[in-house]
């Protein structure tokens, strides 16, 4: 999935900002700026040999976000699901330490 893929998906209400995020072994992921909203964009194939099932994956993220415990999901399509953004900082070994 391309930067243009997630441009031309129906649910910005007009031009927006792509930035890619660092991270992700087997997926990629986008912050994108939509007028004032703000999400995070994650794209990823399933990959039997790792276990990885992406519908599974958007169950789990849908179940976590209905606890309070994820951001919501805004819109999925097959590998791709789009969830309000939250501002963080990465979990490092030194921050787990400290």
């Amino acid at each position: 999935m391309s930067e243009s893929d997630i441009r031309e998906l129906p649910i910005w209400g007009g031009p927006i900002e792509i930035q890619p995020l660092s991270g992700g072994i087997t997926n990629l992921n986008y912050r994108v700026v939509d007028g004032a909203n703000v999400y995070a964009v994650r794209t990823g194939q399933d990959d039997p040999v790792l276990g990885i099932d992406r519908h599974n994956e958007l169950a789990c993220t849908q179940a976590a976000a209905d606890l309070g415990l994820s951001p919501r999901i805004v819109y999925s399509q097959r590998r791709l699901m789009v969830c309000e953004f939250v501002e963080s900082t990465t979990l490092t070994a030194e921050l787990a330490r400290a």
